[in-house]
């Protein structure tokens, strides 16, 4: 990976780390593979999962709806 990639890469990664959680609205972190550390955890349909902090649960993010 060039040194441009990498820095889209990580520009890409710094505009989904976050989102609203849907359930209480709180802030959510992005799911990582722990082997990685660096590709997101996905579920069965390939959506982004989530971990709440304040809600102690976590959700997909479909970016299709």
């Amino acid at each position: 990976m060039t040194t441009g990639a990498k820095e889209e890469y990580n520009m890409n990664v710094e505009q989904i780390k976050y989102q609203t959680c849907p359930y209480d609205q709180e802030e959510a972190i992005l799911l990582v593979d722990p082997e990685t550390e660096s590709m997101p955890d996905t579920d069965e349909d390939g959506d982004l999962q989530y971990y709440c902090p304040a809600g102690h649960h976590t959700f997909s993010l479909d970016e299709d709806n």
